[in-house]
């Protein structure tokens, strides 16, 4: 596959693949760096006092969702609207990451109890 640029990032968008880039050498590589500089502890549970390591199954959370902003989609960090340096890469446990992305609270497709 060839290198991820923003031009193959905002394509890989609009054709609904980003699983394609999640799978990519280059966000692999910064990904296991965030993990690494967090000391492989999911960020969220740290913070709720609860210790959850993840590892390379886990996924690192964007700040800055990668379809909103593609530029930032390699980058760990962004400078907010007063200039401040803030991180974009954080790394989180699966549970952790679905809750931030509102996962749980979606409605079921089924409305009754049977299902066939």
């Amino acid at each position: 596959m060839k290198r991820m640029t923003l031009k193959t990032i905002k394509y890989l968008i609009e054709i609904d693949r980003l699983d394609i880039f999640y799978h990519s050498k280059e966000f692999k590589k910064i990904k296991k760096q965030v993990q690494k500089e967090f000391h492989f502890e999911c960020l969220r549970c740290k913070e709720n006092k609860r210790l959850t390591l993840v590892d390379e199954h886990d996924p690192v959370h964007h700040v800055k969702e990668v379809k909103q902003f593609p530029e930032l989609a390699l980058s760990k960090y962004y400078k907010d609207e007063q200039g401040r340096l803030q991180r974009n890469l954080i790394p989180l446990c699966f549970e952790c990451h679905n809750i931030v992305h509102d996962r749980f609270n979606k409605i079921s497709k089924f409305t009754n109890k049977e299902r066939w």
